[in-house]
């Protein structure tokens, strides 16, 4: 009797302590971000936990490690992580409820490693647990060995390019693709810009053996009657300076537009091809009408030979002015106006 009774106390003690399997209700899944790595680049182990049970929350233990030459970097949530190893203690996970946890990892060495994660968790008294293994590779990438795992696309320092490409910049590139279309490139570029500096000489030379060519007059509205006070259009001003630049006469410049004379004054002065610089203050007379007296007053000045800015400060008016109201008065000729062309 004792005997039978020490067997099922044994039994008891025995069974209070088993660990089982993961039930169906409780999924713990593990997953890699990339099958291989280089020493120095970083990976993800992505660990997940679902608690199906309705109505029971659980308590689960979750520890990651991982082999030689791997290391832990960060997580997003642990109690005790470092180097190799990281643990999450009795964590609840509520009915219906999920935990994904992410973990980085980094190549450190040349070798094939396993990564090793373990989930316990307790319901009803009873510990169950379950194991997830994770193989992955490190590449010694360019050590000169050719090693497991390594490809053209993962290493191609080691394992070497395909056909019809060939080793740049630590990749394969298509043969003849890269280096010769940089060549073509070079000489093209090349002969782009000479052909820039023949054509810029050829054109500066132009211009100064021919600063003014005389122009080939614009076609202008044929019609009965003078254009003297119709407005100026822009092609008409357009010609109006060619022609002042190839050196035609007033006169032959007020026959083309068929305008006064006095018109085709007063346009070269307001375009600033002939009198000065305006000035950026105004004088106290500018804009007035003109007296008798100051008329008189501009005779008697310029009929004296006055400088034109002398006799500007004494009317207190622009110098364009001074030169605007002598054509009115007819008393500059065109050979007089013409001394006040304006340079450059």
């Amino acid at each position: 009797m004792k005997k039978q009774l020490i067997i099922i106390l044994c039994l008891f003690v025995l069974s209070s302590s088993f660990i089982f399997a993961l039930d169906n209700n409780v999924i713990f899944e593990a997953a890699l971000s990339k099958p291989s790595l280089n020493i120095g680049e970083m990976g993800k182990v992505s660990l997940s936990v679902a608690n199906l049970h309705k109505d029971k929350d659980i308590n689960i233990d979750l520890t990651l490690t991982v082999g030689n030459g791997l290391e832990i970097k960060s997580v997003e949530v642990a109690d005790q992580c470092g180097g190799s190893i990281c643990k999450l203690d009795r964590k609840i996970l509520a009915s219906g409820g999920k935990e994904d946890i992410i973990f980085s990892i980094e190549g450190i060495s040349g070798t094939e490693s396993i990564i090793n994660a373990n989930i316990n968790y307790y319901l009803d008294g009873k510990k169950y647990t379950e194991f997830k293994e994770l193989q992955i590779i490190i590449h010694d990438c360019g050590n000169g060995i050719k090693e497991k795992g390594e490809t053209s696309e993962t290493c191609c320092v080691d394992a070497g390019c395909p056909s019809e490409t060939f080793f740049y910049e630590y990749g394969c590139s298509r043969k003849h693709n890269f280096c010769e279309k940089k060549l073509k490139s070079i000489i093209i570029l090349g002969f782009i810009i000479i052909l820039i500096i023949i054509l810029s000489s050829l054109i500066k030379h132009i211009i100064t053996s021919h600063p003014h060519p005389h122009p080939h007059p614009l076609p202008l509205p044929v019609g009965p009657g003078d254009r003297t006070g119709t407005p100026w259009e822009r092609k008409e001003i357009y010609q109006l300076k060619k022609e002042f630049y190839g050196g035609y006469t007033i006169e032959k410049m007020a026959k083309i537009h068929r305008r006064d004379q006095d018109a085709i004054k007063h346009r070269l002065i307001k375009l600033g091809l002939l009198g000065f610089i305006k000035t950026k203050t105004k004088p106290p007379n500018h804009g007035n009408i003109w007296t008798y007296k100051e008329n008189n007053k501009l005779k008697s000045l310029f009929l004296k030979n006055k400088n034109i800015q002398n006799i500007a400060r004494s009317l207190y008016r622009e110098p364009n002015a001074i030169l605007h109201q002598l054509i009115e008065l007819r008393i500059i000729s065109n050979k007089e106006l013409l001394k006040y062309r304006r340079r450059g």
